[in-house]
Order: C-alpha cells, then structure tokens, then sequence
C-alpha cells in the first residue's frame, strides 16, 4: 500500500472516529442525561410524562401545559404574591394615565399589556432599582424569544465552538448583560444594608 493510500485510510479513519464520537455525544446529551435525571427525580417521588428519544416529554408538556390554562386562576390562589396588588393598581393607573393622552389614537394592547407587566414585576422585585429591573426584565424577553425559536431545532454537538449563529452571539450578550445587571443591583443592595440605608424597603429586592 502506497502513500495515498495510507492518507486515504488515515482520514477514513479520522472520520470514523469522529462520527463516533458525534454519535456517543449526541445519545449522552438526548438520552442518557434525561433518562439519568427522570430516575433521579422519581426517587425522590417527582414523577412526570415519561421521556422518548429526540423529543423528549415535549407533546406532553404542551398538552398539559394548554389543559392548565384552559381555565382561568382564581385570584385567591396562593401563587400570587399579595405584596404586589398595591404596585398592580399603580401600573395599571399608570397606564390608563398613558390612554387618556393618546385619546383618538390607535393603541396597540399587546404592547402595552406587555409593558404592564414589566413595569409591575420591576417595581415589585428591585423596588428603588426599578428601571436596572426594567431594563434585565427587556433582556429576559429578548433572550427568551430567541429560546423559543432554537427550542425545537437539533444542532450537532460542537459546531457552536467552530461557527455560531447570530441569534446565539446576542444570547451570549443578553446572558453576560442580564448577569452584570443583577451583580450591579446586588452590589448596591449590600451596600444600602451596610450603611443602613436599606431599612424600610420591602423584602422583595
């Protein structure tokens, strides 16, 4: 066998052991993973749909996920955290504030719903760090509707470390900013209980 021909089975070779290696990566990262850690949670008594190949519990997440918001949540039910009623009459006069000056205009609902609810949870979780709230909860969205787009696609495992996609490089971003931002607010938060200056403000910051 000549030279050519050990270069062809080398690479051949290369090749092989590089499909190997995909496969191994790939079967590690959608089966033995999420069949790991479905045994883990059902040891401790957590149980769930069950887990299949490639898809995972997906069609019976959704399903269920669409039966539970099928009916409507009392606003007696315990997941609402009464501290925020006072900062939802506020945001929503807010807001009503902001229809009566574009009176005989168009307004988009959706937007300004969405806005609503940013404003609300900002004011209830960050208190005086209300827009370094509003400004992690903008990024949240962003990173999370770039999630929901890439949440169903399967890409081969390894390819992010040679080329990356646009969406990826700004969720890289949006991940750095959103970590910097809380790091920020937490720094200013210890600060205020060390000089005193944090006595009074609700617990939710």
């Amino acid at each position: 066998m000549g030279f050519q021909g050990n270069v062809i089975v080398l690479l051949f070779g290369s090749l092989c052991i590089y499909l190997t290696f995909t496969l191994v990566k790939v079967l590690y990262k959608l089966w033995w993973t999420p069949i790991r850690m479905q045994n883990f949670m059902a040891s401790q008594g957590i149980r769930g749909p069950s887990y299949r190949f490639v898809h995972g519990s997906t069609k019976e997440v959704m399903a269920m996920k669409k039966e539970a918001m099928a009916k409507p949540m009392t606003l007696s039910h315990n997941i609402f955290p009464k501290g925020m009623i006072p900062e939802m009459i506020a945001g929503v006069e807010m807001m009503l504030e902001r229809w009566k000056q574009n009176e005989g205009r168009e307004i988009e609902v959706y937007d300004e719903l969405r806005l609503l609810t940013s404003e609300i949870i900002s004011r209830t979780a960050f208190g005086s760090s209300y827009l370094e709230g509003k400004n992690i909860f903008d990024m949240l969205t962003k990173l999370s509707l770039i999630i929901n787009t890439y949440l169903y696609k399967l890409r081969l495992p390894g390819i992010s470390k040679f080329w990356r996609t646009r969406d990826e490089i700004e969720s890289e971003n949006l991940v750095k900013g959103i970590r910097n931002s809380m790091m920020e607010i937490i720094k200013k938060r210890e600060e205020k209980v060390k000089t005193g200056e944090a006595e009074g403000e609700h617990d939710y910051q």
